[in-house]
């Protein structure tokens, strides 16, 4: 499931069809287009649906280094240089699935 996320915007940031993709990797155009569409409906049936995320200076985290931003969704923990954007945040909540 993992895999065919990082395959599916693998796809979209390389330009290519997803014919095209899926011929150059080996990989079955309809099985990618199924995934495809499967996690498109999982984003329609999840639209409205919010996602708790956490973002605070990092400076005040233990163990951090001063001028960073640590951002936390779920158990999941990155620190950043820089406050992301909304449209990061919403794709870091698009690919950890939540």
């Amino acid at each position: 499931r993992a895999e065919w996320r990082r395959l599916i915007e693998e796809q979209r940031e390389s330009g290519e069809s997803q014919a095209g993709f899926a011929r150059s990797r080996g990989l079955s155009v309809h099985t990618l287009r199924y995934w495809v569409q499967a996690f498109r409906r999982e984003a329609a049936e999840g639209a409205g649906e919010f996602v708790e995320v956490s973002v605070t200076e990092a400076s005040s985290a233990p163990g951090s280094r001063p001028g960073r931003c640590r951002v936390r969704v779920g158990a999941l923990v990155i620190e950043l240089e820089d406050a992301p954007s909304v449209e990061w945040l919403a794709a870091l909540a698009r690919a950890t699935g939540c």
